[in-house]
């Protein structure tokens, strides 16, 4: 008689064995990924962050710009430039001394809140000191001005001697051309502004009563100069 062994549970056990060894591969495996997941990850919330970064500057760039009272940092600069048809200077150059009270006025007309020169009769009177000071906002403390009377066509701004004030009378007038301010770039101590001018008559309301501002006729660059006392016109250029 043959004798024989029976073994019992042998393949089981391999199968086993197999199994452990696949699960223990499929763990490595899961942590090779791992970097790769958060590297992903990552991406993501970089990318969600700069579309909410974009969508921030988007509204801000779509706030828009009031031309007539301070509400930039630029309107006493461009204002008076363009509503006296100003174009051509350059820093160190003479400007005729007319063309700098009428500067002085209309910065403070368009930028100052104005009821505290009211006088009577429909009259401003302005301390001559404050149009200075105007002045040298304007183009610094080298620029120089000698009080006197501007006759314009339709306006004129009268010194008074006696009081050292200029008077102006508020007439209903509305200048040649409006700004518009259309981009302001700075570089380490210069800012350009390039501001578009409107003709001022051709204005008009669209069906909803909404204000339509005409295409530019012209355009100014106005190139800011920053020294310890603030900014200063340094050259303007069509």
């Amino acid at each position: 008689m043959r004798g024989f062994t029976i073994v019992v549970g042998k393949k089981r056990r391999k199968k086993y064995k197999n199994f452990r060894k696949r699960r223990d591969k499929k763990r490595v495996k899961i942590y090779y990924l791992l970097p790769v997941i958060f590297v992903g990850l990552l991406l993501v919330f970089i990318k969600f962050s700069q579309d909410k970064k974009s969508e921030a500057e988007i509204k801000t760039e779509s706030i828009p710009i009031n031309n007539f009272k301070a509400v930039d940092d630029y309107s006493l600069y461009y204002i008076p430039i363009v509503v006296n048809d100003f174009s051509s200077y350059s820093k160190g150059e003479k400007i005729e001394n007319s063309m700098l009270i009428k500067l002085g006025v209309w910065s403070i007309l368009c930028t100052d809140e104005t009821e505290k020169y009211e006088a009577f009769d429909g009259e401003l009177v302005i301390p001559a000191k404050v149009i200075e000071e105007k002045i040298n906002k304007l183009f610094s403390k080298d620029i120089m001005i000698k009080n006197e009377t501007v006759q314009e066509e339709k306006y004129s701004i009268v010194f008074d001697e006696e009081t050292e004030m200029y008077i102006i009378k508020t007439i209903g007038l509305t200048p040649e051309y409006t700004p518009q301010l259309e981009s302001a770039e700075t570089k380490r101590n210069e800012t350009v502004l390039t501001v578009g001018c409107h003709k001022s008559e051709k204005y008009k309301q669209d069906s909803s009563g909404n204000i339509v501002i005409p295409e530019a006729e012209k355009r100014l660059i106005i190139t800011l100069s920053k020294d310890e006392s603030g900014y200063h016109i340094s050259e303007i250029s069509g």
